[in-house]
């Protein structure tokens, strides 16, 4: 009887933790480029503009999920006669933090720094407890091999943090984050 109570319980922890797994809610105008390819694309037609994005960058809406957001999100714009990319921070919080920079640290301890003004950001109040600030720019292609070069062949943690004047915030990237940022930098290069 121990042992069934005990199995019952491992079994019943384990499906807690898949169902609390993140999963991104992919929006409808966005295709998959590939059967195994975790990379979405959008076609705006009026534009004539394509939008390239990790599949584990796209928010999460499920309620028990541990993560609900990326911090940090890196995408490519196609257009006829360019193609760019463009890096994404976020925070999402019950305090503002106004950040003007993010520090990227990998476990040797090289760090990359990208700051930012004030008025280029988004910042908003979703309800009456959280917050969010937002950065969208374009990720100029030396310091995309910068990023590439920090993540690319480290063995341990990367360290973001998200700092204005007085406050911050950090976070500690997941492997599927890492992936997509070397995944999304890489593609097409």
């Amino acid at each position: 009887m121990k042992y069934l109570l005990l199995s019952f319980l491992v079994l019943l922890l384990n499906s807690c933790a898949t169902f609390r797994e993140y999963r991104p809610d992919i929006p409808e105008k966005y295709t998959q480029i590939s059967e195994n390819s975790n990379i979405y694309e959008y076609y705006d037609e009026f534009k004539n503009v394509r939008f390239y994005h990790y599949k584990y960058f796209f928010p999460s809406s499920n309620p028990i999920s541990l993560i609900k957001y990326s911090p940090i999100e890196v995408y490519l714009v196609k257009e006829p006669e360019k193609k760019y990319l463009r890096i994404i921070f976020r925070y999402r919080g019950s305090e503002w933090i106004f950040f003007e920079k993010a520090y990227l640290v990998n476990s040797e301890g090289d760090r990359l720094i990208f700051s930012f003004k004030q008025y280029n950001k988004t910042t908003e109040v979703i309800s009456g407890v959280e917050v969010r600030e937002e950065i969208d720019k374009v990720l100029p292609v030396n310091k995309a091999k910068e990023l590439l070069s920090l993540i690319g062949n480290n063995k341990g943690e990367i360290k973001l943090r998200l700092s204005g004047r007085k406050y911050y915030k950090e976070y500690i990237l997941t492997e599927k984050q890492i992936n997509g940022l070397i995944e999304i930098i890489s593609f097409e290069s």
